[in-house]
Order: C-alpha cells, then structure tokens, then sequence
C-alpha cells in the first residue's frame, strides 16, 4: 500500500472520528478532546487513533471511557466512510500529550 493512500485514509478516519465524537459524545465542561492523527497499517486492517485531552489530568478516565463504546464508534465509521471494510479502531492518547503530562 502506498505511503500517500494510508496518509489519506488516516487523515479520512481522524476526520469522520472527530465528527463522530463532537456528535455522541459529551465531556463536560472545561474538557477539550481533540484527534491528533491517526497510524493506520499498511494492510488497511488496523488504525491506532490518537487522542489529545485537556486538562491531561483526564486524559485515561476520557480514553478508558471512550474505548468502552468503540464498537459503536466502528459501527458509525463503517456507515459514513467509502472503505469497505473499515480499519479497526484503537484508541490511545496521544504521544505528545503523554510527555506534556509527565512534566506537568
């Protein structure tokens, strides 16, 4: 698979995910869930989707929370992208978020 298409295909999934979220989802006040990116394999099967939360003190009760729905979150991609089948979704928080927080 060429580098370009995954790089599209990451930057489609961020984007539908990121709609997805703002739509079914609900942090409560003050808490900033942004997609950072998106690692899809090469094989298209799989796609490790990167989160950023504000303030980070929230970051693994958000992704814990998150990752318990994203079945439902798979379900809803599969229906609103062109890609047959849908890369499996996991989700993390995001690297950069990860160092910002040990400093803090």
């Amino acid at each position: 698979m060429s580098a370009h298409r995954r790089e599209k295909i990451s930057e489609l999934l961020c984007h539908q995910l990121g709609e997805i979220l703002l739509a079914e989802e609900e942090f409560g006040d003050g808490i900033l869930v942004t997609v950072m990116g998106a690692d899809t394999s090469s094989d298209l099967r799989r796609a490790k989707v990167f989160l950023s939360v504000f303030p980070a003190k929230h970051g693994p009760a958000i992704l814990a929370r998150l990752a318990r729905r994203v079945g439902y979150f798979q379900k809803i991609l599969e229906e609103k992208t062109p890609l047959c089948p849908a890369p499996k979704i996991e989700l993390a928080l995001s690297p950069i978020e990860l160092n910002q927080s040990e400093k803090l």
